[in-house]
């Protein structure tokens, strides 16, 4: 695909396939080095399984918040927990 990374659906034949995003590569040194590139479609490419992991365990963690209630140890976790509720917020665009 030329300089560049096509992220696609997996699972589709060639002809078949629409990018998702497309990713150059920088054209001068000095710009993002390739190597970055490559790591940011990786992310990106992985970035549906960590967004359904994601809402998977935030029905756990809402359980556990609700028998946690009031609990020291739980409120040191639990900026972490608004975290990755606002990640999955952004990420639906809710």
């Amino acid at each position: 695909m030329g300089d560049s990374l096509w992220i696609v659906e997996a699972g589709k034949e060639v002809h078949e396939w629409r990018p998702l995003a497309v990713l150059h590569f920088p054209e001068q040194r000095g710009d993002i080095a390739r190597k970055q590139v490559i790591a940011n479609a990786d992310l990106f490419a992985a970035s549906f399984d960590m967004l359904k992991a994601l809402i998977g365990l935030e029905g756990i963690l809402a359980t556990a918040e609700s028998n946690a209630s009031g609990n020291p140890e739980w409120e040191a976790v639990s900026a972490n927990v608004n975290a990755a509720r606002a990640a999955i917020a952004k990420a639906t665009g809710q």
